[in-house]
């Protein structure tokens, strides 16, 4: 038995090997443009920014994070007026962010402090929340819940 065939069988199957692993990096480098940032580090980064401004209780800076369609229906002051006088958030910790094509969920839980009114007493918890987020050209919105 020769070396030689063993060492051309060799460097056929690393060529293979070799030729298969630009195969692979080729199609998954594909999905992603160099230098773009992908969409669920995107879209986490966004989500924190808005509950950032969420703790802050500044719900104007919030606001700018959501839907031009939502904010057609809804102004600053009325989406302000969901949460003011009665519920304070608090830290989220961002569980998930799952991301298909030009829309990713969100999954987080958040910790709030509903501040009581005429039927409910004053109380803290954690609240799971999912949030939906959707591309519209190169930028993201949030879609809230109705």
């Amino acid at each position: 038995m020769s070396l030689v065939p063993s060492l051309s069988n060799f460097l056929v199957a690393e060529n293979r090997l070799v030729k298969a692993a630009l195969v692979l990096a080729f199609v998954t480098g594909c999905s992603q443009v160099p230098g773009q940032t992908p969409p669920d580090a995107t879209v986490r980064a966004l989500s924190t920014s808005y509950w950032e401004a969420m703790v802050a209780e500044d719900y104007a800076s919030a606001y700018e994070y959501l839907s031009p369609g939502f904010r057609a229906r809804v102004n600053k002051e009325a989406y302000a007026m969901r949460f003011l006088p009665r519920t304070k958030w608090g830290d989220a910790d961002i569980r998930a962010v799952n991301c298909e094509d030009k829309r990713c969920v969100v999954e987080l839980d958040a910790k709030f402090t509903f501040l009581g009114d005429e039927h409910f007493p004053p109380h803290s918890g954690k609240t799971e929340l999912t949030q939906a987020w959707v591309r519209d050209g190169k930028n993201w919105w949030m879609v809230p819940k109705r």
